[in-house]
């Protein structure tokens, strides 16, 4: 479970230029919860992924994953029990490192092994069985460079690396937002197969409303630092597209 109280955060502070990017954000996130997270850019969704990824430190409050407050842990300690994927489908991956090279370094996450000592023939079994399970012919292209794959390929294996080691949270950053829809449409589709699957807590940024209702069990929005909008349960089944956007449209102007 993630638990994040009294989360606050202030850029240029006592500065003409001063910005509250969040303000007292109170979260909890329960073991498996899939939540989508919606809001205008500044509203405060990536500096809230930042402050969870220890890639900037809070003014105030406290992050709590699992029984561990991890507020001031250092970011690469923070790695081995969270998973990141980013918009850009290079982030997170090493482009001239092939596939199978990429997959290892993410299996071996929080583990003394590197690729020093070798890819075992178990671990590309499983490589193998895993791409297969992408239904992007991946499989066969193991010894394939990351840079010379598509976006869409790209992002689908960024996001096995970030699973392939099951961790306590996955943070998924408008990772289809440079995507083609139909690309895109595939890769929220692993998503939700993946976070399902493995009953993953997951907390995923996006700007496409109908995505923010269809997947996941809760949806939030940020505006101006402030989670001003918490729909779970039958209200989140009970609201269309169109109604969010006339409720709460405001927020995107």
């Amino acid at each position: 479970m993630l638990d994040i109280r009294s989360l606050r955060k202030v850029y240029s502070k006592k500065s003409v230029d001063e910005k509250i990017a969040l303000d007292n954000i109170n979260l909890q996130v329960r073991k498996g919860e899939f939540v989508t997270v919606i809001g205008s850019n500044g509203s405060g969704k990536s500096t809230l992924f930042n402050c969870i990824t220890g890639v900037e430190q809070p003014d105030e409050g406290q992050i709590v994953l699992g029984t561990a407050d991890i507020t001031k842990l250092a970011e690469h300690k923070r790695a081995k029990y969270i998973g990141r994927v980013f918009q850009d489908p290079l982030r997170g991956t090493a482009f001239n490192m092939t596939v199978e090279e990429n997959l290892s370094l993410a299996l071996a996450r929080g583990q003394i092994r590197g690729l020093g000592q070798g890819i075992r023939k178990r671990d590309i079994t499983m490589f193998r069985e895993r791409l297969s399970l992408l239904d992007l012919d991946l499989e066969n292209r193991l010894k394939v460079k990351m840079r010379l794959l598509s976006g869409g390929q790209r992002q689908a294996i960024t996001l096995l690396m970030a699973t392939i080691v099951k961790p306590e949270l996955l943070l998924l950053d408008e990772h289809t937002a440079a995507l083609d829809p139909s690309t895109a449409s595939k890769v929220m589709k692993l998503t939700a197969s993946i976070v399902n699957r493995d009953q993953i807590s997951t907390i995923m940024i996006t700007h496409n409303i109908k995505d923010a209702l269809e997947y996941g069990t809760r949806t939030l929005m940020l505006s101006s630092g402030n989670l001003v909008l918490d729909l779970k349960g039958e209200d989140r089944k009970r609201t269309t597209v169109e109604q969010l956007l006339v409720k709460f449209g405001y927020h995107y102007c």
